[in-house]
């Protein structure tokens, strides 16, 4: 049986001594305290004072100039927080030497100053006056910005979290502020309990559709709160959230992972949206097909799935179909992280369309009966698509006909005949109808390596 053991999640923000193969032996001999950054010093001091013999430690645990070591310990990273007894979170350290065992704000000063009060009938009384303290918010802290440390709290059954105010306890169903901190303690971030659990495989331990539903919701949630966060290797996008993407397996068995996306809700999934007021330029080095959010920088909105117009409840509504989807993983040993390629092919309406990505609303226009007509509202994907284009498609994802409603991509040609995704578009409120694309000719869009896509005009117009 393992012995209980400590994980830490903090912010590097520089350079540190790290393990390597040089010097490993060395290190599993003697480990200099002196030489190691504060925030790990403080981290140790903090194990012993917790009673407890081990400490897991990224710069320590893992050999930094080895590929196969990192990725090994990458594809076990779920286990690695999950079956920690604890996590040391020091959220106020903005860098690895900066350690987090600062003197907080001191809780037992008094609160409140009785000071006379002459009262309107003359006689002396007396008011009360409280500090006003600022609310604590979370998201200012460092490690709230970080990626890497999503995962690494979202996991752990729970967190002894050094908070700037003060120390914060949280586990899977509370969180408390300790020594009666002067400023309220708020909800951490937790995983749903069908989530967090692990998944056993018998009949009592099968999620129910409200956990199935609730468990879809975290997961979006959890997407818009780790695209707004940095990273110093860009590479590391979908890598760094793989130890969550493998503990919502455990709740999807049979679904796929398939470059951020699961395929079970693959067509919802495919309409992510950026905020085109807060565009980043498109990666340079490859890290994910351009129909998956990791392909782009900054704020993902996971886009449809709170859309009442698109309630299946409410709604008979109509999709594309996916004919194909794979990815090619850049290591074996991680299925949930990087990838080197991937290929999905749609059956679906392809339709030209104008665009001018850089106007104010940057809407998407067809031409019908000789008149420019706006048909759909765009978001760009990225700064990249920073200039008018002359050929642009829409390809129709989700529509509603009874509301004349439809949500769906924005693809742009390339070399050779191949396309690649651009933009998110809705229809307009003002839309009248669908006729721009529902009568049109069905073809094969495929999604292919390196932002590619290609159309194959080979099928027939007959509806499924």
């Amino acid at each position: 049986m393992m012995d209980e053991y400590v994980a830490l999640s903090y912010v590097w923000g520089e350079p540190q001594p790290c393990t390597t193969t040089e010097n490993i032996d060395v290190r599993m001999k003697k480990l200099d305290l002196e030489e190691l950054p504060k925030t790990i010093q403080d981290a140790i001091i903090a194990t012993h004072r917790y009673g407890l013999r081990y400490l897991w430690v990224d710069a320590l645990c893992i050999l930094q100039d080895s590929q196969a070591d990192k990725n090994c310990e990458i594809s076990d990273m779920r286990r690695i927080y999950h079956d920690a007894h604890l996590t040391i979170v020091a959220a106020s350290a903005g860098r690895v030497s900066e350690g987090f065992m600062q003197d907080r704000p001191d809780s037992t000063v008094e609160r409140d100053t009785r000071v006379p009060f002459l009262c309107p009938d003359r006689t002396l009384g007396s008011v009360c006056l409280s500090p006003v303290w600022k609310q604590y918010e979370e998201l200012s802290e460092p490690v709230s910005s970080r990626a890497w440390c999503l995962q690494e709290r979202m996991l752990s059954p729970r967190s002894m979290i050094y908070a700037s105010h003060t120390l914060q306890y949280c586990c899977q169903t509370e969180t408390v502020n300790i020594g009666d901190a002067v400023c309220p303690s708020v909800s951490g971030k937790r995983l749903p309990r069908a989530v967090f659990n692990t998944y056993t495989g018998g009949v009592d331990s099968i999620p129910s559709q409200r956990e199935m539903d609730e468990a879809r919701r975290a997961w979006n949630y959890i997407l818009e709160d780790y695209s707004q966060r940095n990273m110093t290797a860009p590479s590391d996008k979908l890598v760094a959230l793989s130890g969550v993407a493998a503990q919502f397996q455990r709740v999807w068995p049979r679904s796929e992972y398939l470059a951020g996306i699961w395929r079970h809700t693959l067509v919802e999934d495919l309409l992510w949206l950026k905020n085109y007021a807060k565009r980043h330029p498109r990666p340079v080095q490859y890290r994910a097909p351009s129909w998956s959010w990791a392909a782009v920088d900054g704020h993902v909105n996971t886009g449809t799935e709170d859309d009442s117009r698109l309630d299946t409840d409410r709604y008979s509504i109509s999709e594309c179909k996916v004919v194909y989807c794979s990815v090619m993983l850049a290591s074996e040993m991680v299925i949930f992280g990087g990838v080197v390629g991937g290929v999905l092919q749609l059956r679906a309406a392809l339709v030209r369309v104008t665009w001018n990505p850089t106007a104010e609303m940057p809407d998407l226009f067809v031409f019908r009966e000789g008149e420019r007509v706006c048909v759909a509202c765009s978001y760009p994907d990225s700064a990249e698509e920073s200039e008018s284009v002359e050929e642009v498609w829409a390809v129709p994802v989700r529509w509603n006909l009874k509301e004349s409603y439809a949500v769906g991509l924005i693809v742009i040609a390339a070399e050779g005949g191949d396309f690649r995704r651009v933009g998110y578009f809705h229809s307009t409120e003002d839309s009248k109808d669908l006729g721009w694309f529902v009568f049109e000719q069905l073809v094969q869009v495929r999604i292919v390596y390196l932002f590619m896509l290609k159309i194959v005009r080979n099928i027939d117009n007959e509806a499924d």
